[in-house]
């Protein structure tokens, strides 16, 4: 179900087809592995990794730096405790894994030495599944669950940055969800009696002939003998 609800709204959210035939798969897998399942969940996680990486076109933070990338350096609640850390360890993924922190923790969860190679975190895969991982391990499902679109932004961003295109995302989002159910509902009206594909399938063509019986007789069984009456 992941998949193809995936394919079928991640344009939606303002992504190009090739950038959205490109990450689909990944995100799929990465949502059955932590249970982003469900219009709601889907809805709320595609708009906000549509946000965070400006439509799956950025998995790499883009580089200034700004005066609040430059504060990277040193801070101790990113775990930045070496020198070069805050570049080193900038927003990557469709989440922006930021920090030496987030990274052990990323590299942790997902068997992946990310310290060593931060890199990995751009391409389609480990962007994808870095961001349904820190969605996971920070509870995201549960404020999915609960509608609260404004506390999961600020658990995600840290405040309320970008909130009115999170906002618009995420109504694109479930609108292309709900649309995807409610085509599936017409097509079961449509043919209700579909066969499930358990079952087995009628046979249309000619029925295979039965295998001809043996003419000859067991061995085992001698042959009858049938006396005639005589008048």
């Amino acid at each position: 179900m992941v998949r193809s609800a995936l394919r079928c709204c991640v344009t939606a959210i303002g992504c190009g087809q090739d950038l959205a035939e490109q990450f689909a798969p990944h995100l799929s897998d990465a949502c059955e592995l932590h249970d982003i399942k469900g219009p709601v969940r889907l809805a709320a996680f595609l708009a906000q990794i549509a946000h965070e990486s400006g439509a799956l076109r950025h998995t790499r933070e883009l580089w200034g730096p700004t005066p609040a990338q430059a504060r990277y350096e040193g801070r101790k609640d990113l775990g930045n405790t070496h020198l070069g850390d805050g570049f080193l360890y900038r927003g990557r993924g469709l989440l922006q894994v930021t920090g030496r922190a987030g990274y052990a923790g990323a590299s942790q969860r997902l068997g992946v030495d990310l310290l060593a190679a931060p890199e990995l975190l751009e391409q389609p895969r480990w962007a994808a599944l870095s961001a349904a991982d820190w969605w996971a391990a920070h509870g995201c499902n549960a404020l999915a669950d609960a509608g609260d679109f404004t506390a999961l932004t600020r658990r995600i961003n840290g405040g309320t940055n970008g909130l009115e295109d999170r906002l618009q995302r995420w109504a694109r989002a479930k609108e292309a969800l709900a649309g995807r159910q409610k085509s599936r509902r017409r097509r079961r009206r449509r043919n209700p009696h579909r066969p499930c594909q358990s079952q087995p399938r009628p046979h249309h063509g000619r029925m295979p002939s039965r295998t001809p019986r043996s003419r000859h007789r067991s061995p085992l069984r001698p042959p009858v003998r049938r006396s005639r009456c005589r008048a």
